[in-house]
């Protein structure tokens, strides 16, 4: 039970009532994908009915939904290779409804826990990564190939395995 809960026990009967969680009603619109800690399947559309994890987001993302905000500290549970454009911006506590909301300085830890890293190939494309740390991948934190543009904001690539932070290789 949380602060707001109350928990009555009536002849033999217990009613519990809660309030709803902070982050209800709160996301950044129809083009972002939602990733939260702890969340239960959801679709992405919002911080209550957020990702579990962050290859449900990457899976998601297409040509109009192409932007995941994280809130928390989740796994990296994916090698996945993706091929399109898209962001990643961390460091949100679920009462944002634009990304300037943020409080400056917060980062979302992706743990990648002994996976290879998360690999991004495409012969073109745009990868932008803002307000998170990257940690625990078994070889890269992050694997890019081909001719793709990445850009990092904020990023801090830590603990990683056998090959270092980064790989970059390619024309982009």
């Amino acid at each position: 039970m949380s602060g707001g809960d109350v928990l009555a026990v009536k002849g033999g009967s217990a009613i519990l009532t809660a309030e709803p969680p902070p982050f209800r009603g709160h996301g950044g619109g129809e083009n972002i994908i939602h990733v939260r800690a702890g969340a239960w399947a959801g679709d992405g559309r919002d911080w209550e009915n957020a990702f579990s994890s962050l290859s449900q987001a990457l899976a998601a993302v297409d040509d109009t939904r192409n932007e995941i905000w994280v809130m928390g500290d989740v796994a990296m549970d994916c090698d996945d290779t993706i091929t399109r454009d898209f962001k990643i911006r961390g460091g949100f506590t679920g009462l944002e409804d634009t990304a300037e909301e943020r409080t400056e300085g917060r980062l979302s830890v992706i743990d990648a826990t002994g996976r290879d890293q998360l690999r991004v190939s495409a012969s073109s494309g745009n990868i932008h990564l803002e307000d998170i740390e990257i940690t625990r991948a078994k070889k890269h934190a992050l694997y890019v190939t081909g001719g793709v543009s990445l850009s990092m904001n904020r990023v801090r690539i830590i603990n990683n395995g056998t090959d270092g932070g980064i790989s970059l290789e390619g024309r982009g």
